[in-house]
């Protein structure tokens, strides 16, 4: 691991880490999309229950 082998593994860590950032940058994006829309659905529910009542 000493030497040529550490560079190889650092290389390949930073190689497989560039493409799990972006999944995951999408992957929050995407949850708080869902966080928002959910959030607007429960209040629109809530006002409808309390006109009813």
């Amino acid at each position: 691991m000493f030497g040529e082998g550490l560079h190889a593994l650092q290389s390949v860590v930073v190689i497989t880490s560039v493409p799990l950032i972006l999944i995951m940058a999408m992957a929050s994006i995407s949850l708080i999309k869902w966080i928002k829309e959910d959030q607007a659905e429960s209040s629109s529910i809530e006002k409808t229950i309390n006109e009813n009542l």
